[in-house]
């Protein structure tokens, strides 16, 4: 078989921002007198080096355990991340620690060579 039809993960980073929109004064019966409006802003796209599919579970699995111990958990709240079944990981990044996004560059890169 051909590494042709082969798919990697990829890793979309995306800053998240929370912004406080406060709602009219004639709708506010019976809703919050504020919410929050999210936005998100594209950072990078990265590529990692780890297959598609389900033979390629258990390496996923053990890259984002160690992703985790040393990204996510030491930025516990302000990160989180969805892995899809067809290759897309969404990681969004709380705009307060906009700082991680090169550490979390870094990291992959260094796993990934």
């Amino acid at each position: 078989m051909s590494d042709d039809n082969v798919t990697y993960y990829k890793m979309m980073v995306l800053l998240e921002t929370n912004n406080e929109v406060l709602n009219d004064e004639e709708n506010n019966n019976e809703q919050e007198k504020s919410s929050m409006k999210v936005s998100h802003e594209f950072v990078d796209e990265l590529q990692l080096d780890i297959k598609v599919g389900e033979k390629h579970l258990d390496e996923l699995n053990e890259w984002f355990d160690e992703f985790d111990e040393k990204i996510s958990i030491p930025n516990e709240g302000f990160i989180k991340y969805e892995i899809t079944n067809d290759g897309l990981i969404i990681l969004l990044v709380n705009e307060k620690k906009g700082s991680i996004v090169e550490d979390i560059k870094k990291y992959v890169q260094e796993k990934c060579k």
